[in-house]
């Protein structure tokens, strides 16, 4: 993903916060990257898919990471988030709609306490990217895709001081 380590420590380095787990460094620096990629492309251009697509993959990815941590410290997670891993592939064909009221608001998933939606956060956001760039580029989704974004490296330094509550 990255071509030295030299290039992820100047990103983690230059983030607005540094983070106690490595996993939520590295979910920032992705989730920072497709940021700039949202706020750099013109409305009036189409924005290139297959780096968003790759960014929004590792997005996941790097969100699942981060529920198998949330859920080594918060093991009340644990049945939602496997229930959620087994769902991952399928997800991305479902509409908004479905997709928001099963994963981010919970409806439908195994419960769990209200804390747990942090960690599935960091997959169902990217996901929900997904499905708002299949209707094309314009100001509209720019500025959704660009809200999903923020609102997922906002939850880090939320999920850091779960992490760290004894």
């Amino acid at each position: 993903m990255f071509k030295s380590l030299t290039t992820f420590a100047f990103l983690i380095s230059s983030s607005a916060f540094a983070y106690q787990y490595e996993s939520l460094n590295k979910y920032e620096v992705i989730a920072q990257n497709l940021l700039n990629e949202f706020e750099s492309t013109p409305t009036e251009s189409t924005i290139d898919k297959n780096k968003v697509h790759l960014l929004l993959n590792q997005l996941v990815d790097s969100g699942t990471e981060i529920m198998e941590l949330y859920a080594s410290k918060k093991t009340e997670c644990i049945d939602q988030y496997n229930y959620i891993y087994a769902e991952i592939p399928a997800m991305e064909n479902l509409s908004f709609d479905e997709v928001h009221d099963k994963y981010h608001d919970g409806l439908g998933l195994p419960t769990a306490p209200r804390f747990c939606y942090l960690g599935r956060s960091q997959v169902v956001h990217p996901v929900l990217t997904k499905i708002i760039l299949k209707n094309g580029w314009n100001a509209e989704i720019k500025e959704e895709a660009i809200h999903e974004t923020e609102e997922v490296i906002e939850h880090l330094i939320k999920i850091e001081n779960i992490l760290n509550m004894k």
